[in-house]
């Protein structure tokens, strides 16, 4: 045996010792030296800890004086550690177990339990060499009383045994499994969980919650459906054994879900910490949802949807453009007051009807400009096709006090002024703006920072000045007037005009546009993602 194994091997059966209640004053504070002395040991010390339930909740750890009155201060923790006096044979064993994958110093070994004295305390022996045994993948760490083992279960069932591929088959009850990567896997029952590598699993039915650290980066557990991709984080899987539907939530972290069948759909969709997503048995994302965060407590999320798909063929000035939102922020055809004869009319959108704006067309939502001007944070999220201009604007109906959302030539732009010059926050569009095909764009404004989307893709952002000036971000309830809220278009005074010669009055889209969103608070790139592979859903929040 190499020194270095023979070193670890000691130190794990000083650890033993300890929490055992067995060692002397001596191996105390020579646990103590190596603790301060050597960071690594910290860190196996503290995950073994963590493995078996020894270390006390959010690290408040309390103190355990010896018989001399010296407390035990290990190196790394602000308070002492408690040693406990007497440990069970299945925490033992389970110490042992995940101290020795820690250490990297055995797998699959066989270790030697031996009942000693009269209260009936475990000790330990490890074997003289070290076996290197690459068939075993993973480790049994933990059973629960209630176990209740499937009838065609042929893998190990006593904690402490290594474990080979092949499928784990629960009728009830739970276990703890850690794999050589150092991933951890908590199975719930009724469950079939298959182990397929040391960084891949498969889960058939039942559920699962998942530990990935970082050498266990790109942990992924397999469904019909999808795969999960654990990006180095904790999350939750449920599959249905009827449905074949899964639900994912991350606690913390990054996951991605390859869902979608391979070549038809395929795609990547992250989560991220709060989020979830139900995932039907064709790979399709059902519904994504995430909670909200500090400082948006209070927000219902989806603030209003207008789908447009009530219209069908022409529509006529003052029809009403129906917002599907609990919130029915309601609005109606406006057509140009100098064109009577334009046509707004309803066009085959990508799930069911869009509204067809290129003949100078509009709608206005100017009745509800208290609920839209009083966004603080915010998203907007729309599909266009062939835009020349306006998509969203906010105003006094004039040009003094404004933000609009528009394309402009190869820009997407996020602009504002509240009485002071016009700046804007602008992103180049790679490729420009291709005929007859449909975009998904989006802008977000988180506390003053804003950011622009393309087809799921950050264009630029987050920024807190505009690119022309380097004015500060203005925000809908920051503006001093306001009284006109319109989409596919922004008003211009006739003096404005005159001021600046080649100003048109109005600006327009002049284009199609379906499925405009509004949320009072700003979702990040994985929901603008979401919202661009699904374009028949919505984001939904929950509160915290």
């Amino acid at each position: 045996m190499k020194q270095s194994n023979r070193d670890d091997q000691k130190f794990i059966e000083l650890v033993v010792r300890c929490l055992n209640g067995l060692a002397s004053n001596e191996e105390l504070r020579s646990l103590e030296e190596h603790l301060r002395s050597d960071g690594e040991k910290v860190k196996t010390y503290n995950d073994l800890c963590l493995h078996v339930h020894l270390l006390e909740d959010d690290a408040e750890l309390s103190s355990n004086t010896n018989a001399t009155g010296s407390a035990f201060k290990p190196a790394g923790v602000e308070e002492p550690l408690r040693v406990r006096a007497k440990t069970s044979k299945r925490r033992v064993q389970s110490l042992m177990v995940v101290a020795a994958l820690l250490c990297g110093i055995v797998v699959g070994t066989v270790i030697t339990w031996n009942r000693s004295g009269a209260d009936g305390l475990v000790t330990a022996r490890l074997p003289t060499s070290t076996l290197h045994d690459d068939a075993f993948l993973a480790t049994l760490v933990d059973v629960d009383d209630d176990v209740v083992w499937s009838l065609n279960h042929d893998m190990p069932r006593v904690p402490g045994k290594g474990l080979k591929k092949g499928w784990m088959r629960l009728d009830s009850g739970a276990i703890d499994i850690t794999f050589r990567s150092g991933a951890t896997v908590h199975l719930q029952g009724p469950a079939m969980f298959g182990i397929d590598s040391c960084l891949r699993a498969t889960l058939e039915y039942g559920g699962i919650d998942v530990y990935a650290p970082e050498s266990a980066t790109s942990f992924t557990v397999n469904t019909s459906a999808m795969q999960v991709v654990d990006l180095g984080t904790r999350f939750s899987m449920q599959v249905d054994g009827d449905s074949g539907q899964a639900d994912v939530s991350v606690s913390e972290g990054e996951v991605d879900l390859h869902v979608g069948n391979a070549g038809h759909n395929a795609s990547i969709q992250s989560l991220t910490e709060g989020q979830s997503a139900s995932i039907g048995t064709a790979g399709e994302i059902l519904e994504m949802l995430g909670r909200t965060i500090e400082g948006d407590e209070k927000s219902v999320g989806l603030l209003a949807r207008w789908s447009f798909n009530e219209l069908d063929g022409l529509a006529q000035d003052g029809d009403v453009i129906e917002d599907s939102s609990p919130h029915g922020l309601n609005g109606r055809i406006l057509r140009s007051p100098d064109d009577s004869q334009n046509e707004i009319r309803s066009v085959d959108g990508l799930d069911g009807h869009a509204l067809d704006l290129t003949d100078r067309g509009a709608v206005d939502l100017s009745e509800h400009v208290d609920t839209l001007g009083a966004l603080s944070n915010f998203t907007i999220t729309a599909w266009i096709r062939n835009p020349e201009n306006m998509i969203f604007s906010l105003s006094d109906a004039m040009d003094r006090h404004r933000i609009q959302f528009e394309r402009h030539q190869d820009c997407l732009v996020y602009g504002f002024q509240n009485d002071g010059q016009w700046d804007a926050v602008r992103a180049v569009v790679d490729g420009g703006w291709r005929k007859d095909q449909w975009y998904h764009v989006a802008v977000t404004m988180n506390d003053g920072s804003v950011t622009l989307y393309r087809d799921g893709q950050t264009l630029l952002g987050p920024r807190t000045t505009g690119v022309l000036l380097g004015t500060p971000v203005q925000r809908p309830v920051d503006l001093g007037r306001k009284n006109r809220v319109l989409i596919g278009k922004a008003d211009r005074s006739e003096s404005d005009s005159l001021r600046h010669p080649g100003w048109i009055p109005e600006q327009f889209l002049n284009g199609e546009i379906d499925d405009l969103q509004v949320y009072d608070l700003a979702l990040d790139a994985s929901a603008i993602r979401y919202l661009h592979l699904n374009p028949d859903k919505t984001y939904r929040v929950i509160p915290k």
